[in-house]
């Protein structure tokens, strides 16, 4: 239940968000109260402090609808934490402010909360007039998802008090409202296909009961929950037990042990958990290992008195009893006996189901009078209405006939232009782009092989052979090189030409960084490194990037003119889920002015120096790729591309 909680917190975070007020400052508030729940879950004294800071802040700007959510995050915070008194305290002042407000949403959602954190003290009857009225609201304001966890608490209390009927009822409600809907709801599927399994089980209807705990687990196992896999497991092997009393207590017991293993790792102090032990000693206790039976039943024991978990401790001191009977203490064995008949009389007595059905009674009453009273008063609108809407839909029939052929036409000659328009933006981008590139990326290949033909034509004297037979090498790699070059761009054209968009694919980046070193294979005095330790691939157009990656190297080239001991170092990495590639080199550096061009879309850079820096930007822009820059006067430049994934 502390993890339908959980999800009911997001949920509401985000309905609050978009309904309260949208200045700027407001926002801010809302995000320190969002970020109180989530460090509550690690430290809950962090997450107080913060949202009380939230609150006064909320107070001094008097943003209404802001106060009431701190309060009510202040509720749960102290609730996970078993500080029930202090939850109340918090949930009521979160319930006054929401009636102030006529906030229905943040109503709805604490009257829920109150009734999960009175259910855990077992105090039904007012659990489900808390429950009551939070799903009277949901279904008021059409909130599905909160309706589903006021149906499922209120199934769950009736399996509680072992009102079977109802139970099923309120389950199969929940489980209606699940219907077509998406893969986000699959946490929901799991937790209703469990709460009716456990349900049959009740009703010992063993293989049926089997039937949806399965479901459970599948739904659970897809997502990847943990406490769901916990809560599933443990009902669908306790069920075996229930069907099959003569089946292996060895391979149950193990089984047992993997779910109480998953719930001391998310929620060691949950009623799952407890109800976990309490199975584990009644296993033992059967397999005749009554240290460990003991054991087991006196963890169950103080957890369900530090959490008031009344109905575990009506089942943990049965189990204790029955030990210390089997172990020769028959003192304390009849002092648990006794705790168990007083607390069984008094949680289960007639008169507090007859309280119960009282409450389910009423609001039926509530629910029937309320719908006769709005059928009444729609009769009487109807036939008012009835004959004034004739009229106004003859004469709006002839209106919108003309006024609709009107609109066709006028939109299908709009979309034709509309269409028209964009595919030639698209085309004369494309173009750009592709002459863009081609500019910059033929330019320096084509000026170092005229620079050496001049050379060995007018001044083949300053040449000896060792030196000319070094140019020529590098010569010819740089021509190969220049070859492969206007082979990619020429495939590249083709492709934009047909697409006019980049072509997004996963490739690796190793790919990319040996296509690097052999482009440049032709310069000498520059050591370069290529660092991919984990090889990383990427989803991105290949050709974009890789034009990007040929002229950022090509510029760090330029930059190590007159640098002892120039190096250039890639570097391809993953960071929060994000993959960066960054180039550094020990250049001398450069100002932010001189990259002004890789951020500022008006920066005009001279066709004589090249795109490079221009050609970057709208590369990058168009690939959705963020370009960082880190440069230090005399120490070099670091270039960081990230992409998000």
């Amino acid at each position: 239940m502390r993890k339908l909680i959980l999800l009911q917190f997001l949920f509401f975070s985000l309905l609050i968000l978009g309904q309260t007020n949208s200045k700027k400052d407001s926002l801010e508030i809302k995000k320190l109260i969002d970020a109180a729940e989530k460090i509550s879950i690690s430290s809950s004294a962090e997450g107080t402090l913060i949202c009380n800071e939230a609150l006064q802040l909320a107070k001094a700007k008097k943003y209404f609808k802001l106060d009431n959510y701190a309060y009510n995050v202040l509720g749960r915070i102290y609730s996970a934490n078993g500080k029930v008194d202090e939850s109340k305290k918090h949930f009521n002042k979160a319930i006054s402010l929401s009636k102030k407000y006529n906030d229905k949403a943040m109503l709805c959602s604490t009257y829920c909360d109150l009734g999960s954190l009175l259910v855990f003290e077992s105090k039904h009857l007012e659990a489900i007039h808390y429950f009551t009225e939070s799903l009277k609201i949901a279904e008021e304001i059409k909130l599905d998802e909160l309706a589903f966890y006021n149906l499922y608490y209120i199934s769950d209390l009736y399996i509680e008090e072992k009102n079977l009927e109802k139970a099923f009822e309120y389950s199969f409600k929940a489980l209606d409202i699940l219907k077509n809907k998406n893969d986000r709801f699959d946490y929901h599927r799991g937790a209703i296909y469990d709460q009716i399994g456990k349900t049959y089980n009740l009703q010992k209807d063993y293989p049926k009961a089997k039937q949806n705990l399965e479901k459970s687990l599948l739904y659970y196992k897809k997502i990847k929950d943990d406490f769901g896999i916990a809560n599933s497991t443990y009902d669908l092997y306790k069920n075996e037990y229930d069907l099959n009393p003569n089946a292996s207590v060895v391979e149950l017991i193990s089984k047992i042990l993997e779910a109480h293993s998953l719930f001391n790792s998310t929620a060691p102090e949950s009623r799952n958990n407890i109800n976990c032990l309490n199975f584990l000693a009644e296993l033992y206790l059967k397999k005749g290992d009554f240290t460990k039976a003991l054991n087991y039943a006196n963890q169950s024991k103080t957890l369900c008195e530090q959490t008031n978990f009344i109905t575990a401790l009506i089942e943990s001191n049965r189990l204790l009893s029955a030990i210390h009977s089997k172990l020769g203490d028959y003192k304390k064995a009849y002092e648990h006996q006794l705790q168990f008949n007083q607390l069984n009389d008094s949680l289960f007595s007639q008169e507090h189901k007859n309280e119960l059905a009282k409450l389910e009674s009423k609001k039926d009453i509530i629910i029937r009078d309320k719908q006769l009273k709005i059928n009444a008063i729609e009769l009487k609108s109807n036939e008012r209405q009835k004959w004034f809407l004739m009229g106004g839909l003859a004469l709006l029939g002839i209106i919108g006939g003309l006024l609709l052929y009107q609109n066709r036409s006028r939109k299908r000659t709009n979309e034709l232009l509309q269409n028209l328009n964009t595919e030639l933006d698209e085309a004369n981008k494309a173009k750009t782009r592709f002459f863009s590139v081609l500019n910059h990326d033929l330019r320096s290949p084509v000026s170092n092989l005229i620079d050496f033909l001049h050379l060995q034509k007018d001044s083949p004297d300053l040449l000896d052979e060792e030196t000319k037979s070094r140019i020529e090498q590098t010569t010819l790699s740089s021509a190969e090189n220049l070859l492969t070059s206007m082979e990619d761009i020429l495939q590249w054209s083709k492709s934009q030409m047909e697409n006019f968009k980049p072509q997004p694919k996963s490739f690796a980046i190793e790919q990319l960084f040996e296509d690097t070193k052999k482009h440049f294979s032709s310069i000498e005095n520059i050591q370069f490194q290529f660092e991919n330790p984990t090889n990383l691939s990427i989803v991105t157009d290949e050709n974009y990037l890789k034009t990007i990656v040929r002229n950022l190297t090509g510029n760090a080239i330029k930059a190590l003119v007159d640098v002892q001991h120039p190096m250039i170092i890639w570097k391809a990495f993953q960071k929060n889920g994000n993959t960066y590639l960054s180039i550094t080199d020990n250049g001398k550096g450069a100002t932010k002015e001189q990259f002004k061009a890789l951020y500022d879309d008006k920066e005009v850079v001279g066709i004589k120096s090249g795109l490079g820096l221009h050609l970057i930007r709208d590369l990058a822009k168009a690939i959705d790729c963020k370009i960082e820059v880190a440069s230090t006067p005399n120490q070099g430049t670091v270039i960081t591309l990230l992409f998000q994934q």
